[in-house]
């Protein structure tokens, strides 16, 4: 299944895929519209190993950023927040609601994933993970929020934050922002499939998103009889190879004529000389015959060589 298809199977109501080759950033959710955007990014980056299109590079100026006019109810019920990011810099904003109470998903002074919610206010919502973030490779992070009263922060697959905080509301529209438009947070990293849902993603769920999203399709490929086969693996996401044995008809060797099998390689192969019908050889010498050639008057005596005739009976 397409990554695409795993997302919308989620129904989100904000869905970048952040592809475009030129013109607004168009969402794809229930929620549709565009979001608009900011002079420093870099459109058809190399994108996530799972996806099939290309991914947005927001520079780190206050210039890059793409905005986004959503109503704050998405954002006062339940509610995931997910996206495949990249970045070496600390204190990356990756997105931002602006209007108060507002959140952020970020990088934070120590590189590690950050989300705040309802920031210098109480209650407020701060969860962080132990990992590192800022390497400069593709990671998913999902951030759930008020899933049975409890907040969840997800990185590459796992659950590493959560917190029972019950956050703020707001009654007045704001902007939703990937990257910020400030010079001093903008992200400076690379940005691909963003979605928001306005439910609480499983765990389940989220885990299917990142393995899907982590992993190149797989393409099947055929060995064919007597054809060499190459498997070449790079990384650490995980990659499979299964081999299937051919439907090979057998190989009739006839009698009197050679046979040759050569193998390379350690994978293992075997040949497989089975007994076929039983054969008895009759060989009879017929002696040499003599004849006289008469010519007038005279006769002249002949020789014929002996033959030897030899037969095949397949025994029953």
């Amino acid at each position: 299944m397409a990554y695409a298809d795993v997302v919308l199977a989620d129904s989100p109501s904000i869905y970048f895929k952040l592809d475009e080759a030129s013109g607004n950033l168009a969402n794809t959710g229930s929620l549709g519209g565009s979001a608009s955007y900011g002079g420093a990014i870099t459109r058809g980056q190399a994108g996530i190993p799972g996806g099939s299109d290309s991914a947005l590079a927001f520079g780190n100026t206050a210039l890059a950023y793409a905005r986004y006019s959503v109503a704050p109810s998405l954002f006062n019920g339940t509610y995931s927040i997910e996206t495949w990011f990249k970045t070496s810099k600390t204190d990356g904003t990756i997105c931002i609601y602006t209007r108060s109470p507002y959140f952020y998903l970020s990088t934070n002074g120590s590189g590690k994933l950050y989300f705040v919610a309802n920031d210098g206010q109480s209650p407020g919502i701060n969860l962080t993970s132990s990992a590192t973030v800022t390497d400069g490779n593709w990671h998913h992070a999902v951030v759930v929020i008020r899933d049975s009263g409890t907040n969840r922060l997800y990185l590459d697959g796992v659950q590493v934050a959560s917190n029972t905080v019950s956050p703020s509301t707001s009654g007045t529209t704001g902007n939703l922002e990937l990257s910020y438009a400030s010079g001093s947070y903008a992200l400076n990293g690379t940005l691909d499939e963003f979605a928001v849902y306005a439910s609480a993603l499983s765990s389940t769920r989220v885990l299917a998103h990142y393995n899907t999203g982590a992993t190149a399709p797989g393409v099947e490929k055929v060995l064919e009889a007597g054809s060499p086969g190459l498997a070449a693996f790079r990384g650490t996401l995980g990659a499979s190879l299964s081999f299937a044995a051919p439907v090979v008809p057998p190989v009739t060797l006839e009698a009197g004529k050679p046979g040759l099998a050569t193998f390379s390689g350690s994978m293992g192969a075997t040949i497989e000389l089975v007994d076929g019908p039983t054969y008895t050889e009759l060989a009879m010498t017929l002696a040499r015959k003599r004849a006289v050639l008469t010519l007038g008057s005279n006769e002249i005596p002949l020789e014929l060589p002996r033959k030897i005739l030899r037969m095949e009976i397949e025994g029953k």
